[in-house]
């Protein structure tokens, strides 16, 4: 082989390298390119995750607002409970005390009408004896 023909061998395999490192050259800027939009994109995630964060951060406290509102307005419920079961049984017991007055009533009804039919009879023996004397 010929010094030329070694020279024409190498040059062509030097070009065919040549390609190849243009072709990695243009792919490594590929994943740069991939790699700069992957980056973009975990900033993103990122701050979206400190949104999310800082959102969570806000429920907590939201939470703890309702918890002690809910402890309030247990207690007040329980007071209501209790003023509740005072008015049951005071209702029972004006229940029970209406009861006895409408009995004690109907009695005191029977011996006004008892007194009136005594007071009458007594009125017309009156009349009698005032027409027998006089």
């Amino acid at each position: 082989m010929a010094n030329e023909e070694f020279q024409a061998i190498v040059l062509k395999e030097l070009k065919a390298l040549r390609g190849d490192v243009i072709g990695v050259k243009e792919d490594l800027a590929g994943v740069k390119e991939d790699v700069a939009s992957v980056k973009d994109d975990l900033a993103e995630v990122k701050e979206d995750v400190a949104n999310v964060k800082d959102d969570l951060a806000g429920v907590k406290e939201d939470l703890v607002g309702v918890k002690e509102d809910v402890a309030e307005l247990k207690i007040k419920v329980e007071k209501i409970d209790t003023k509740l079961d005072a008015v049951y049984e005071q209702t029972a017991f004006l229940t029970e005390f209406k009861e006895d007055s409408k009995i004690n009533f109907e009695k005191f009804e029977q011996e006004n009408r008892r007194l009136k039919e005594i007071v009458g009879r007594h009125e017309l023996e009156i009349q009698a004896l005032k027409e027998k004397i006089g």
